[in-house]
């Protein structure tokens, strides 16, 4: 085996890890949003949230902290559907967001 091969074994195994640590995220953020809708009596919609952006940000103690956006459907009255969004710096809730929506 060669430094060459090697090196890509690395790299791969750091992709890997890089996205089972982002599959991790993704499923907590889901059971946060799902968890706010039962809460708040609203149905997430198509049972996922996606990923809509992620960006480098300082967080109060101005230590950078990977910020993602999930974006996810809701119901209130099975007629229409809202986007709702969650915020997410580093390994906590920021922000959610819900569009307004009609009370049914």
């Amino acid at each position: 085996m060669q430094i060459y091969d090697l090196f890509w074994v690395l790299f791969i195994a750091l992709l890997g890890w890089v996205w089972w640590i982002e599959r991790g995220i993704m499923q907590w953020a889901y059971g946060y949003a799902k968890k706010y809708c039962h809460e708040n009596d609203i149905q997430l919609l198509d049972d996922n949230i996606r990923l809509s952006s992620m960006k480098l940000k300082k967080n109060s103690a101005s230590k950078w902290k990977i910020a993602r956006c999930f974006k996810f459907e809701f119901t209130s009255t099975g007629e229409q559907r809202y986007e709702g969004k969650i915020e997410t710096l580093g390994s906590r809730i920021n922000n959610i967001q819900l569009e307004p929506f009609r009370i049914g």
